[in-house]
C-alpha cells in the first residue's frame, strides 16, 4: 500500500466487505477518501496509483463547470433565466426554431436542452462551438426532456468566455481551483481552443476531495466562502425530473438531476465520470466519499459506498486489508531473443518507426524511435515501473470523434512477463483510469504487438491495435 490512513474507530468489516465486493465486480478502486463531519476518516491509493495522481476524471468535470458558472453567477455575470440567441445573437442559424428560441443557461445546466441526443460530437472538432451548438436541431421544447449532454456542458464553457471573457479553465483555476489550493491541474480543449467542459479536467482524488469538503460545507473551504450556500444548495438540489433515465433499480440514475449533479438515491448528490470517478455528498451521513477508479459497474460501485458510509464506523475484530494491483513478474523465464536488437516497425498510426527491448536492472526498457526524437517506456519484472511519454493512437480515448491520433503526454506504471512464446506488458495509465495490455508474438523475424483497453477495446482506434515489425539481425 503506497498511501493509507485510517481512523481508530473505523469498522475494518464494513471496509473489507466493501474492497472485497469491488473486486468480485471487477471495480478496481484505484484512490479513496471518506469524511465523516469533515473528518477525514479513510485515506488511500493503491499501488501503483497515488492520491495525487494528476489524471482525466472524464464527467466528473461537469461539477467543475457547474462550480465555475456558479461563481461567475455569484459575481453577476450569469443569468440562468437568458436565452441562447440573446448570448449569441451573431451565431444563430438562419431559421431559429421555437425549441432553440426558448433554450437558456439554466437548461443547459440540467441537462433539458431538448435535444434527441448528446451533441458534444458536432462541437469536439469545430471552429466555431457556439455556432455549431446552436445549428443542432431542438426536438423537444428545452425543459421538457432530460438527456445527458456533454454537449450542453461544453456550450457552458462557452457561455462563460461570452460573458466573462475568460475561457473555462483560467476562471475555473482562480475562483475554484485555487482557493481549495488545487494546482498543476489541466483540462484538455476541443478543436477551437474552447476546453471541453463536460470531459478532460485532470485532478487528482486528493483534489476531488477539497472539492467535495467545499460542497458539503456549502460553499465554504477552510473558512473561506468559495461559493455562495444558494448555488451549493440550487447545484445539488432536483431540479428537474430525470426518472426515463433508466438504471438497473438502484434509483441513482433516476433520482432527479441538479446543476452537473446526480442526484443518489438514498442520500445526497453527486458528481460522477466514467468508469467509477466520484464526488459524492452525503448530507444524511454528513458524509462525503471521493474515488478514481476504473470499474466494470459503476452503478453497483455508487451503492457499495452508501453502505460503506452507513457502516463504516464501530468496532470490529478485523484486520483492514486494502488490495493493491500485483504487478506481472518473469518468474525465471528467460527473455525473449529479440531483446537487444533493433525492430523495425510497419508503418503505423503510433508514429513509431524502430524501437529496441533492452534489459534493465529491474525490468525492460523499450525505446521508441520515431524519426525526430526517443521515448522510452519502462516495464517492470515483478514491481510497476513509471514513464513519462507520448502514445499517440495508443493512450485511450472516450471515442473516436476526439482525434485518438494525437496524444497530451501521460504517465504510465508498467510491469511485463514472457510466457509461452508471449511478451505481455500491462500499462496502467496514472494520467487516465485504463489499462492497456500490450502482446508482442514472435515468428521467426516477424513480430506482431496487440493492444488492447481492459474492458472498452474501442478506447483504441482499428488502425492502431494492432503493430507489425521486422527483427533486424
Amino acid at each position: 500500500m503506497k498511501e493509507f490512513f485510517a481512523t481508530e474507530d473505523i469498522n475494518a468489516s464494513a471496509v473489507n466487505e466493501f474492497f472485497n465486493d469491488s473486486l468480485k465486480k471487477d471495480n478496481h478502486i484505484h484512490a479513496m477518501s471518506v469524511y465523516i463531519g469533515g473528518e477525514k476518516k479513510l485515506e488511500f491509493a493503491a499501488e501503483p496509483y497515488s492520491l495525487y495522481d494528476k489524471r482525466e476524471i472524464y464527467s466528473l468535470s461537469k461539477s467543475f463547470t457547474s462550480a465555475a458558472i456558479g461563481a461567475a453567477w455569484d459575481e453577476g455575470f450569469i443569468n440562468l433565466e437568458e436565452k441562447l440567441i440573446d448570448i449569441f445573437p451573431d451565431k444563430l442559424p438562419k431559421n431559429i426554431s421555437d425549441n432553440l428560441s426558448k433554450m437558456t443557461v439554466w437548461h443547459c445546466l440540467t441537462m433539458t436542452t431538448g435535444h434527441e441526443e448528446c451533441v458534444m460530437k458536432s462541437l469536439f472538432n469545430s471552429s466555431d462551438p457556439a455556432r455549431d451548438f446552436l445549428a443542432n436541431e431542438v426536438q423537444y421544447e428545452p425543459g421538457t426532456h432530460f438527456l445527458y449532454n456533454t454537449g450542453a456542458s461544453c456550450m457552458l464553457g462557452v457561455i462563460l468566455e461570452k460573458k466573462t471573457g475568460r475561457k473555462l479553465f483560467d476562471y475555473t483555476s482562480e475562483k475554484i481551483l485555487e482557493p481549495l489550493g488545487i494546482n498543476e491541474s489541466y483540462w484538455t480543449e476541443c478543436a477551437s481552443g474552447v476546453n471541453e467542459g463536460g470531459i478532460g479536467l485532470h485532478i487528482s482524488c486528493d483534489d476531488i476531495s477539497k472539492f467535495g469538503l467545499m460542497l458539503a460545507n456549502k460553499g465554504v473551504y477552510k473558512g473561506k466562502q468559495i461559493l455562495s450556500k444558494e448555488w451549493i444548495e440550487m447545484a445539488g438540489a432536483a431540479q428537474v425530473d430525470n426518472k426515463l433515465n433508466g438504471d438497473s433499480g438502484t434509483g441513482n440514475w433516476t433520482s432527479g438531476y441538479g446543476f452537473q449533479f446526480w442526484r443518489t438515491a438514498k442520500d445526497g448528490y453527486r458528481g460522477d465520470g466514467l468508469k467509477g470517478q466520484l464526488c459524492m455528498i452525503m448530507p444524511k451521513n454528513n458524509a462525503v466519499v471521493n474515488i478514481v477508479a476504473c470499474t466494470k459497474d459503476m452503478e453497483s460501485e455508487i451503492a457499495d459506498a452508501v453502505t460503506l458510509v452507513e457502516n463504516i464506523i464501530g468496532n470490529s475484530i478485523q484486520t483492514l486489508n486494502i488490495p493493491d494491483y500485483p504487478p506481472l513478474s518473469l518468474d525465471n523465464e528467460s527473455l525473449p531473443d529479440y531483446v537487444g536488437k533493433t525492430i523495425i516497425t510497419d508503418k503505423t498510426p503510433t508514429k513509431i518507426t524502430s524501437l529496441r527491448i533492452d534489459k534493465t536492472e529491474g525490468g525492460i526498457a523499450i525505446n521508441l524511435y520515431n524519426g525526430h526524437d526517443k521515448q522510452i517506456l519502462f516495464a517492470g519484472d515483478g514491481k510497476w515501473e513509471e514513464s513519462s511519454l507520448y502514445m499517440p493512437a495508443t493512450a485511450p480515448k472516450i471515442t473516436m470523434f476526439m482525434n485518438p491520433y494525437i496524444s497530451e503526454k501521460v504517465r504510465t506504471a508498467a510491469s511485463f512477463t514472457f510466457k509461452n512464446g508471449k511478451l505481455i506488458i500491462k500499462v496502467k495509465h496514472l494520467s487516465n483510469p485504463h489499462t492497456v495490455y500490450i502482446t508482442v508474438t514472435q515468428n521467426k523475424n516477424k513480430l506482431t504487438a496487440h493492444f488492447e483497453t481492459e474492458w472498452m477495446p474501442d478506447m483504441l482506434p482499428n488502425d492502431a491495435r494492432t503493430l507489425t515489425a521486422t527483427i533486424i539481425e
